[in-house]
């Protein structure tokens, strides 16, 4: 993610967004059931929402992010299997380690993989 000289936040699209992910966690996410996706859905709209409200602050990114996509499976990369978890609690975890700079990329790749589902469920 990169901010431009208006403040405006901008990302690199992923033509997959699960290349975002490492396997674990992508797995995880595609795993996940009906009930647990929409779960996932409130946390993507909280840590969104949170971003937002940092992206309001001085800026904390460089310009040498520009038109730089996130790193493959940068997502939960560092990611701990814990059985005990739960498919939001480790996908809320695997999202927040994500670096500031990349976190918006990270959000609206796991809002892509989610939207995907809702479309093939239709």
């Amino acid at each position: 993610m990169w901010t431009d000289s208006e403040g405006v936040a901008h990302t690199v699209v992923l033509a997959d967004p699960g290349l975002a992910f490492a396997p674990e966690v992508l797995s995880t996410v595609t795993g996940a059931d009906e009930s647990e996706r929409a779960e996932l859905r409130e946390v993507l709209d909280e840590l969104m929402s949170d971003l937002y409200e940092e992206l309001e602050t001085p800026q904390r990114v460089t310009d040498d992010l520009v038109e730089v996509p996130i790193p493959e499976g940068l997502v939960g990369r560092n990611d701990a299997a814990d059985e005990q978890s739960t498919v939001v609690d480790r996908t809320r975890r695997a999202l927040t380690d994500v670096p500031f700079e990349f976190r918006l990329d990270a959000l609206l790749a796991l809002e892509d993989l989610l939207d995907s589902f809702a479309e093939e469920e239709d």
